[in-house]
C-alpha cells in the first residue's frame, strides 16, 4: 500500500497507550488508508471514462456530456448550431 499520509498522537504520560488503543489505532489507520484509496481510484476512473487517457481527447461519455450541456445551453440563448 503506498504511503497516504501521518497519523501522530502523543501523550505527557510514558506508556499512556495500551496495546489495545495501539492496535485499534492500527487498524482504523489501515481502514481510512483504504478508504482514501477507493476515493482516489473512483476519481481515475472516471476521468478515464470521459476522457481518453492517452490523448486527453474527451471519449464517448465525455462528448455525451458535453453534448448535452452545449445544447441545453444553446436553448437558453435561443441560439441553433446552423451557421
Amino acid at each position: 500500500m503506498e504511503d497516504t499520509g501521518v497519523f501522530q498522537t502523543i501523550s505527557t504520560e510514558p506508556d499512556e497507550f495500551s496495546s489495545e488503543a495501539i492496535e485499534l489505532a492500527e487498524v482504523l489507520i489501515v481502514h481510512a488508508a483504504e478508504a482514501i484509496n477507493r476515493i482516489r481510484n473512483r476519481f481515475e476512473m472516471t476521468r478515464i471514462t470521459f476522457n481518453d487517457p492517452l490523448t486527453g481527447a474527451l471519449g464517448r461519455y465525455g462528448l455525451k456530456k458535453f453534448s448535452v450541456a452545449e445544447i441545453e445551453r444553446a436553448k437558453r440563448n435561443l441560439s441553433n448550431f446552423h451557421s
